[in-house]
């Protein structure tokens, strides 16, 4: 018997959501982390659930200061967008390494939010040479 679209979504849901390559990051209105999937968690070396707020995550991801100011006032920008555009960041995690991410931020029911992380530090390079 051939499984409906549906059936398939129900099935596997979670599933691709937890192993997609690209970081996903559910955000409740209050500013509150209440999901980040394993691509995440590899991208920054830890899990961001239950974060107190994206701005309090910040920190512990990128060391310097003012690019987290500048991730923060973005970030607050394209909540209030009906469709914000993807934005492309580098970033300078503790570690020193540089990064570049793509973010792309999505509306769901409630006020909820859903962040879409995508590690493009290759296509960058590229782009850069």
């Amino acid at each position: 018997m051939a499984n409906t679209t549906n059936d398939l979504l129900a099935q596997f849901s979670l599933e691709i959501v937890e192993k997609s390559r690209d970081g996903l990051v559910i955000i409740d209105p209050g500013g509150m982390i209440r999901y980040a999937n394993q691509a995440v968690q590899k991208m920054f070396g830890f899990d961001l659930t239950n974060s107190d707020a994206i701005k309090d995550a910040l920190p512990a991801i990128v060391s310097d200061p003012e690019e987290q100011k500048h991730y923060t006032e973005s970030w607050l920008q394209d909540i209030l967008l009906d469709n914000p555009e993807g934005r492309t960041l580098p970033m300078t995690a503790k570690n020193g390494d540089r990064r570049w991410y793509c973010f792309r931020t999505s509306h769901l029911s409630n006020g909820y939010h859903l962040v879409n992380i995508q590690d493009v530090s290759e296509w960058q390079l590229v782009e850069l040479q």
